[in-house]
């Protein structure tokens, strides 16, 4: 089951090029205990396979927040497309997101922050009215927005 398994993830990677040319952008690897990891195919992430303490593992590099799994650990993985970035967004209270791929614009909130995958805050602002925080100092990646109690996730 494990060959199989094995196998069927290098056959999958193998077809990223095709995938991605029909607009599937995203490569999406779902883990037994149920956490997702997401990877753009416009970082180019280099995906390999090696054995470490007697175990299969799979190894995603050359991106922002490398991935190193048990392959035993992987339930499913495939492509997906979904949007580059979040714009004029409606939210529950009356607040609004907008992005332009450097720059987030939120109005209706006091305060918002800009978080990495792994929890470290990297920007916040606080005021009254639109807010404007640029991101342009930020490497490419995958950013947690957080505002009045709701969090989005932007890809710059």
């Amino acid at each position: 089951m494990a060959m199989k398994k094995y196998l069927s993830l290098a056959l999958l990677l193998g077809y990223s090029i095709a995938c991605h040319a029909e607009g599937l952008n995203t490569l999406v690897i779902e883990l037994t205990n149920k956490t997702t990891a997401k990877y753009s195919l416009e970082e180019k992430p280099l995906i390999s396979f090696a054995k470490e303490g007697g175990e299969k593992v799979l190894k995603v590099s050359g991106v922002a927040v490398a991935f190193t799994e048990q392959l035993s650990n992987v339930a499913k993985y495939y492509f997906e497309s979904k949007a580059t970035a979040i714009q004029n967004v409606k939210g529950d209270g009356d607040f609004r997101f907008a992005y332009d791929g450097e720059s987030l614009s939120v109005d209706g909130v006091n305060a918002v922050s800009v978080f990495s995958l792994d929890g470290k805050q990297l920007k916040s602002i606080k005021g009254d009215g639109e807010l404007n925080i640029s991101l342009s100092d930020l490497p490419k990646g995958i950013y947690v927005v957080k505002a009045s109690g709701k969090s989005i996730k932007i890809i710059k």
